[in-house]
């Protein structure tokens, strides 16, 4: 139990080598896009991001007592602006809510490496909660920092979204970058399709001017090619590229 990472990292001073990143991939600038106004209350937000704090904080043994496997619930998702029917997102394109905790200590040179490299996320949508600066995303060729804002949300369009809206939408390619004096805490609730359902184009976004731009596939096969895939480079997601037309 001691080698977890959360536990290993309180007084780090220096990583491995094969951990430092290019200098042509390393940290860029920064951009604001917060979601407000969404609902939940400050106190929940608060309240729950310092669970996981505390989390991180206990002892390797007591961490181990308290991971969760099923992440599965309802949801609803509103369509408008898009040009699919109310509740198009319901049911089995939403199924499996996923809860995420990161966890990530602070480091004397944080433009040597990254929490997390560049990628995209392979469900529906993402919501994520940070209360302190590092998430990036790669916009007009250039990694641009998203500057957290208490009680906001930032949410990433995902590999899923992108191929139903056929590429009208964008499956956000982002990244963490690490700071030097706090550790940052972030949650991210990864919303996906049931892994049997059945991922396609709606059909009322194709047309003679705008093609089909991918296959159908069930989603437990994108997931299956993603990790098959996860050694790759990442620039385009190769679980997408592999069920383009």
């Amino acid at each position: 139990m001691s080698i977890l990472l959360s536990t290993w990292s309180r007084n780090v001073q220096s990583v491995p080598a094969n951990y430092v990143f290019p200098e042509d991939k390393r940290p860029g600038g920064d951009i604001t896009a917060p979601v407000i106004n969404h609902g939940v209350s400050e106190e929940l937000m608060d309240e729950t991001i310092n669970v996981f704090k505390d989390f991180f904080n206990m002892p390797a043994e007591d961490k181990a007592m308290h991971y969760s496997k099923d992440g599965t619930t309802g949801f609803r998702h509103y369509t408008s602006g898009l040009g699919v029917e109310l509740g198009y997102f319901g049911d089995e394109l939403s199924k499996l809510h996923e809860l995420a905790a990161h966890h990530y200590p602070p480091y004397p040179d944080p433009s040597l490496l990254l929490g997390f490299g560049g990628h995209t996320d392979t469900n529906l949508l993402t919501l994520l909660q940070q209360n302190m600066y590092g998430l990036q995303i790669f916009k007009d060729g250039q990694w641009l920092g998203v500057e957290p804002i208490p009680h906001a949300f930032v949410i990433n369009i995902c590999d899923q979204l992108e191929v139903i809206s056929n590429g009208k939408l964008k499956s956000a390619r982002h990244r963490v970058v690490m700071n030097t004096n706090v550790a940052r805490t972030s949650l991210a609730t990864f919303i996906s399709p049931s892994l049997e359902s059945i991922i396609e184009h709606e059909r009322a976004l194709v047309s003679a001017s705008e093609p089909q731009l991918f296959k159908s596939f069930r989603f437990k096969e994108y997931r299956d090619t993603y990790i098959a895939n996860l050694r790759e480079p990442k620039g385009a997601s190769p679980a997408q590229e592999a069920y383009k037309l």
